[in-house]
């Protein structure tokens, strides 16, 4: 059985019959924040952006970002913050292990 959420995909694209390249850090940031979010439930209500980064030893920080209204003295604008924050573990193929808070729509900063 083959499932695409189990591993990201990178493919060489000059000849696809030839062996797989190796795994981009952009490739790994990639499928770590499509886990998240679909965790999540799919995007939270006023997403902007998903930030991932491998900080060390295959442990990342995720961070979503959501618009937010901010009100002035003259006017209303949106502004985007960090409304949800994770720090999890990863294998080496990305695939996520576990996640401190645990990756919960509830989990908001």
């Amino acid at each position: 059985m083959n499932d695409t959420k189990d591993k990201p995909k990178a493919v060489n694209k000059n000849n696809p019959k030839t062996k797989s390249k190796p795994l981009t850090n952009k490739d790994l940031e990639r499928f770590v924040s499509e886990q998240v979010i679909s965790k999540l439930g799919g995007k939270p209500p006023s997403f902007h952006s998903i930030r991932s980064k491998n900080v060390f030893n295959d442990k990342w920080r995720v961070d979503v970002f959501c618009y937010v209204e901010t009100a002035t003295e003259n006017a209303i604008y949106l502004d985007k913050r960090i409304n949800y924050s994770f720090f999890v573990k990863a294998d080496g193929s990305g695939k996520i292990l576990n996640s401190d808070p645990n990756i919960s729509i509830e989990n908001k900063v």
